[in-house]
């Protein structure tokens, strides 16, 4: 965060008289993190002037804007620049990415549905595309059209770990068990350091009558790669209660209870754990707290 020198590092570097499109584009890339967004768009606006082939400038303009709340200008502006190059799947990406991020998913949806009609054939862009509209149908809540693009997603990316995750996250939140489950171990198959997906698995195992100890793997190994996560130690004391190990499940829900003590279904669990373990007294108050809290 050395933003004064960056900037006259930069400075050092521009020519007024012929000035780089890429220094530009740096130099809005450092007011913009100074949350100078005069300046910053100024930069990105000259930068896109002078390389309107490179739609870097024109990204760092509708990241300004973003940053500032501005999202209706953010995807004014790409749609400014599709209707001058309708052809350009990479602006129809962008207006989706963008209506994504500010929460517009119907307008995402249509965009990604028309840069799919434009790149029909190309079988990974397609994919790519499939992939990004399942997400924000996942993101609006609308389930069955989620899976439906993300099974078309996996058609053309079979070998993708982030198609399988989010298809066999979709079908968990769909309430599909069993089709998440070889989703998940579908995507184990293909990266088998996703976090996400141990741990998820680890606990639709546990609470759908699968073998326990494969379930106990699967959670300490999400623990280990994802050691900050709550839910993921959440899901190990879930784990160690199915097994009855009451003292080790305890233990991580008393301390996921003691990190965040407004978190109502952590004292539920470890008051369901002291109830197992004997501890009536305990498993009361843990019991209380949580009615407390929701």
């Amino acid at each position: 965060k050395r933003y004064r020198e960056s900037r006259q590092v930069l400075e050092g570097m521009l020519d007024e008289k012929s000035p780089s499109p890429d220094v530009l584009f740096q130099m809005g890339v450092v007011h913009l993190a100074e949350k100078k967004y005069r300046e910053a768009e100024a930069a990105f606006q000259r930068a896109y002037q002078l390389n309107p082939n490179n739609y870097r400038g024109l990204m760092g303009i509708v990241e300004t804007y973003v940053a500032q709340n501005r999202p209706d200008e953010a995807i004014g502006l790409l749609r400014q620049e599709a209707r001058r190059a309708p052809d350009k799947v990479e602006l129809r990406v962008a207006i989706g990415n963008t209506a994504v991020r500010t929460g517009r998913y119907d307008t995402a949806v249509a965009e990604f549905q028309q840069a799919l009609a434009l790149v029909e054939g190309q079988g990974r862009r397609a994919g790519d595309l499939y992939l990004r509209l399942g997400e924000t149908y996942r993101r609006k809540g609308d389930l069955n059209n989620s899976i439906t693009a993300l099974l078309k997603a996996r058609e053309l990316l079979p070998e993708n770990p982030t198609v399988a995750g989010t298809l066999a996250l979709t079908l968990d939140g769909a309430g599909r068990k069993q089709e998440a489950r070889r989703a998940y171990e579908h995507t184990l198959k293909l990266d088998a350091s996703n976090g996400v997906a141990l741990n998820n698995l680890a606990f639709l195992i546990a609470e759908h009558g699968g073998d326990l100890d494969q379930a106990l793997t699967y959670a300490q190994r999400a623990r280990q790669l994802l050691p900050n996560l709550p839910e993921v130690a959440d899901t190990l004391g879930w784990v160690y209660l199915k097994k009855n190990m009451y003292d080790s499940a305890v233990d991580i829900f008393a301390d996921l209870a003691r990190k965040e003590p407004n978190h109502s279904t952590y004292h539920f669990h470890l008051g369901m754990a002291l109830s197992r373990k004997g501890d009536l007294a305990g498993a009361q108050r843990a019991l209380q707290t949580a009615l407390k809290n929701n």
